[in-house]
C-alpha cells in the first residue's frame, strides 16, 4: 500500500512506500499529503507484469482452479492504465483508448496462454471513473468500458463484470453513485 492504513499494526517497514508504481508517475498524481508519489513504470517492467500474471494463470491451472478472475477496477494498476486520469504515457500504452486498453489485452492474452481454454477467464472493471460531473476533460467512461469488453472477449476473456455503482478510487473529488439513484 502507498499509505499506512490508520487501524493497522504493522510498522513502516512492512509497507512499500519507496516503490509505488503508476502507468505515469509524478506529484501530480499524488492522492494526498499521507500517500506517495508513484513513479512510472517502464517498459521492461510492464512485461514484468504481463508475465507475472501468465505465470499465476500456469499455477491457478496447476492447482485445479475452475476460473481465474482479473481484477481490473477500483484504482488497481489495470484501472490506471485504462483511465486517462492516471495515464498521461506517450508510448504504446498511452494516449488513444486502444494504447491505453493494451496491458489489460496483454495481460488477458499472457493469462489464456497459460491457462486451460475450457476454463472461463473473467474480468472485473469500474464502468466510470465517476468524475464527469467534477472535472473538465476525458475520463474512463462507460462507452469505454463498452469498447474494451469487446477487445478482451476476442483476446479471451469469456465474462466482464462492470461495477458501474461504486467509486473507482482514481481522485479524492470522485462520487458515488448507490443504486437508489
Amino acid at each position: 500500500a502507498s499509505a499506512k492504513a490508520p487501524y493497522t499494526n504493522h510498522s513502516e517497514a512492512d509497507f512499500w512506500r519507496d516503490n509505488v508504481v503508476a502507468p505515469s508517475g509524478g506529484a501530480h498524481l499524488q492522492w494526498d499529503r499521507h500517500h506517495v508519489i508513484p513513479r512510472e513504470l517502464s517498459l521492461e517492467e510492464i512485461q514484468e507484469v504481463i508475465d507475472a500474471f501468465g505465470s499465476a494463470a500456469a499455477r491457478a491451472a496447476r492447482a485445479g482452479m475452475d476460473t481465474v478472475e482479473i481484477h481490473g477496477a477500483h484504482g488497481y494498476l489495470i484501472h490506471n492504465f485504462l483511465s486517462p486520469l492516471t495515464n498521461h504515457r506517450t508510448d504504446q500504452y498511452g494516449g488513444s483508448l486502444e494504447n491505453r486498453a493494451r496491458l489489460l489485452i496483454e495481460i488477458v492474452q499472457s493469462i489464456r496462454a497459460n491457462f486451460p481454454a475450457e476454463k472461463p477467464i473473467f474480468l472485473r472493471v469500474s464502468a466510470s471513473d465517476l468524475v464527469e460531473d467534477v472535472i473538465d476533460g476525458p475520463s474512463w467512461e462507460i462507452e469505454q468500458t463498452i469498447q474494451i469488453a469487446r477487445w478482451v472477449k476476442k483476446a479471451g476473456v469469456d465474462a466482464t463484470t462492470t461495477l458501474p455503482v461504486l467509486s473507482s478510487a482514481l481522485r479524492p473529488m470522485q462520487t458515488s453513485v448507490s443504486p437508489s439513484q
